[in-house]
């Protein structure tokens, strides 16, 4: 909402704006000052430069153009006499400098000065065009869309004057809305939210005697759906759509953990491959936490609220995936970002390893021989005292201090991405927070040393050759081209060096992992192997060239992919044994 002061303006101005960008409307204005200065003799409004928007004119608020509503007017009384300057009409050549085509536009000559015309006559107006529309842009190229989508909704239920039920309204939630079709119900739900308290009531005022189908059976009406559709669907984007749909509370901003279980639920009723996971509750509830903080996770939730924004929705490739895993998809596995079954039982079977105790928690001894004791003691002691976690909100470490002395499932859940693809933006975030112990924001010499040290005490114990700090961090160096006067790491470097990796195809000779949630980034990584991951670190001094580009050519997209893919055969094998 507006108030009536600077954001009045400003909304003002930008609608001007907007109109002064169309076309050749800003060198037709310029010429029209001109014109003005020449009836007058002189001017006190500067001309307008060719829809430069950095050069727009200061109008006094008494000869600014109205914008009311849903179109705008331009300034009349620049090409009116004096004595009409309160007239709305314009000349004949005015009208027709005004009705040029946007194309015709880059064959004006803006070196030849606009040619004077006669004053305007009182009986002719200017029909400005329509140039912005709520929901639907310059031009308003969805509102013909929109007309026909209505169309469609009144001919489906054409055919059910009683309204659709909840198998009859699939074919409106896919073709129409945008959504997967295992979100029927959800849908349903959304729709008969609204009605179904009135419904209630008018059912407890029927007779006794009175029919209960509405109760028994509920059914979206046309007007119930059109009028969620008006709201919820028409003025929004695919990401926005299902942003609206999945937030439970009215006008959210963020989506919660609650929000997103009713997209797994649905899920594991419906898929066909998931269908032998309704014999096994455990492994339903485990296969949907796997799922939601793998949503967590994936869209790169860096204010570690525990709550996802539309923006960060945006970001990832959920709206690809969900449809990507519709029941006309019979191979979940495909989706590797969020759903693939395959990697959840990988996550699932490591855990299960570690958990001794079978208590559901994991504690520091247990998470030090993750990997056959891949990870120091010292970024063990780290990821339990500041790791991210995907249900935690950002000052849940403070307040509940207890809480950190275990690592639940989904905690696991992020830590075990983070290993396996320590490329990835996500990755990159979550070891940057370990190492950044005195929390500036910045990755220094002596937190690295901290670190490489103990690194090196394992490296001796296995018999590995020693590689000295020095040598260590001129590679690291050259590896995330900082400059040489640079004395510490920011996480800027890490994403800048990450996103160049990934506008090259990632061809390096260092590594070969991906960046964002699912994608490629390089091998910035690397640095993290360096300090604490002693397999991945040994691996870093003994790799071949040849083979780490034969690697890039083996189909997967990241490290993880790579990784879960071999563990799940690995472990299937094992089963079958």
């Amino acid at each position: 909402m507006c108030d009536d002061g600077g954001s009045g303006e400003l909304l003002h101005n930008g609608l001007l704006g907007k109109w002064l960008d169309v076309g050749s409307v800003g060198t037709i204005i310029n010429g029209l000052f001109q014109q003005h200065r020449g009836a007058e003799g002189a001017s006190s409004v500067a001309p307008f430069d060719g829809g430069n928007t950095a050069a727009r004119p200061t109008i006094a608020s008494d000869e600014a153009p109205s914008v009311r509503g849903e179109e705008a007017e331009p300034q009349q009384a620049c090409c009116s006499s004096p004595s009409s300057s309160n007239s709305s009409t314009v000349s004949t050549s005015c009208r027709k400098q005004l009705s040029l085509d946007i194309d015709g536009a880059d064959d004006c000559d803006s070196s030849h000065p606009a040619t004077p015309t006669a004053p305007c006559s009182p009986d002719e107006t200017l029909a400005i065009p329509r140039f912005w529309f709520e929901g639907g842009g310059r031009g308003s190229p969805r509102a013909g869309l929109e007309q026909r989508r209505i169309r469609d909704i009144e001919e489906t239920f054409a055919a059910h004057p009683d309204g659709l039920s909840l198998a009859e309204l699939t074919p409106l939630t896919s073709a129409l809305c945008g959504f997967p079709s295992y979100l029927n119900a959800l849908l349903f739900a959304r729709v008969t939210a609204n009605t179904s308290m009135s419904e209630a009531d008018s059912a407890d005022s029927a007779p006794a005697d009175a029919p209960r189908d509405t109760l028994d059976a509920p059914r979206v009406t046309l007007d119930a759906f059109l009028s969620y559709w008006r709201a919820e669907v028409a003025p929004f984007d695919s990401a926005e759509r299902l942003f609206r749909l999945l937030a439970a509370r009215p006008r959210a901003r963020t989506l919660t953990r609650e929000d997103l279980e009713p997209v797994v639920a649905a899920l594991l009723a419906c898929h066909p491959a998931l269908a032998f996971l309704r014999k096994h509750p455990q492994f339903q509830a485990r296969y949907a936490t796997t799922v939601v903080a793998r949503m967590f996770y994936a869209m790169v939730n860096t204010s570690r609220s525990g709550r996802i924004t539309l923006r960060e929705l945006r970001r990832s490739s959920l709206v690809g995936a969900l449809s990507a895993v519709d029941l006309d998809k019979p191979d979940i596995n495909q989706e590797t970002v969020f759903f693939s079954y395959e990697a959840f039982y990988v996550i699932y079977c490591r855990f299960y390893e570690l958990d001794i105790d079978q208590d559901g928690r994991l504690r520091r001894e247990d998470l030090l021989r993750y990997g056959n004791h891949a990870l120091s003691a010292a970024i063990v002691d780290r990821i339990f005292e500041v790791g991210a976690r995907p249900f935690e909100p950002e000052s849940g470490a403070a307040e509940h201090p207890l809480r950190r002395e275990f690592m639940l499932y989904e905690d696991f859940v992020y830590f075990m991405l983070s290993a396996e693809n320590p490329s990835s933006e996500c990755a990159l975030r979550y070891w940057f927070a370990c190492v950044d112990v005195s929390g500036s924001g910045r990755i220094g010499p002596l937190e690295m040393r901290y670190f490489y040290s103990e690194q090196m005490r394992r490296v001796e114990i296995h018999g590995y050759a020693r590689v000295p700090f020095a040598d260590m961090l001129c590679q690291m160096w050259d590896l995330l081209q900082l400059r040489p006067d640079c004395a510490h790491i920011t996480m800027a470097d890490l994403l800048r060096h990450a996103d160049a990796a990934s506008a090259g195809d990632g061809d390096s000779d260092v590594g070969g992992s991906s960046s964002g949630s699912g994608g490629g980034g390089g091998s910035a990584g690397v640095l993290f192997d360096c300090l604490f991951n002693l397999h991945r670190f040994v691996a870093f001094e003994r790799r071949d060239h040849f083979f780490e580009r034969e690697r890039r050519l083996d189909g997967f997209r990241n490290d993880w992919e790579r990784f879960a893919s071999r563990d799940y055969q690995l472990l299937a094998s094992q089963a079958e044994d």
